[in-house]
């Protein structure tokens, strides 16, 4: 996705988000992540602060760049969390925000909100009920991409820590 209006200088910078047309020369990096959303996969990125990261991860939600590569925005559930967010990261925490932020994706007549609603209801949500979801969300011919910000999260020690 070339856009015009190179900037001589990196653009991207620790903790803010730029925009689209900051892109130019990473026509091969979203044409993979692309080819990956198209086949169903999955694609890590990882590198150091103030490479793009998170505005890259902002890009893939835009409904034009999904035109543009010939991708059927419709047919998706996005998601985008920051990790850092989850203070302190528990699995349980982590698998209730996505539900969360899936439920808020939904309409509100969407017959996917009743089983969103019944894991939320439980004292602790687990993987097993975003799969019970995936499940009913691939028989109506959708999918859900889930961008992950900060991943690293999960893995700094805090006081409930467990190996």
């Amino acid at each position: 996705f070339e856009l015009a209006n190179a900037m001589s200088k990196n653009p991207f910078s620790p903790g803010k988000l730029v925009s689209s047309e900051s892109f130019v020369g990473w026509a091969s990096e979203i044409g993979i992540a692309f080819d990956r959303i198209a086949s169903r996969s999955s694609l890590a990125i990882w590198g150091g602060a103030g490479m793009g990261k998170s505005s890259f991860l902002e890009l893939l939600i835009s409904p034009q760049v999904w035109q543009h590569y010939g991708c059927e925005h419709s047919e998706s559930i996005i998601i985008y969390l920051d990790c850092l967010g989850i203070i302190p990261f528990l699995p349980a925490t982590f698998w209730r925000e996505i539900l969360s932020l899936i439920k808020d994706e939904l309409d509100d007549d969407d017959p996917l909100q009743t089983g969103i609603d019944q894991s939320l209801e439980k004292a602790e949500a687990t993987k097993d009920d975003l799969r019970q979801f995936l499940k009913q969300i691939g028989k109506q011919n959708k999918f859900l991409l889930l961008l992950l910000d900060n991943y690293d999260a999960a893995f700094r020690p805090h006081d409930q820590y467990k190996e």
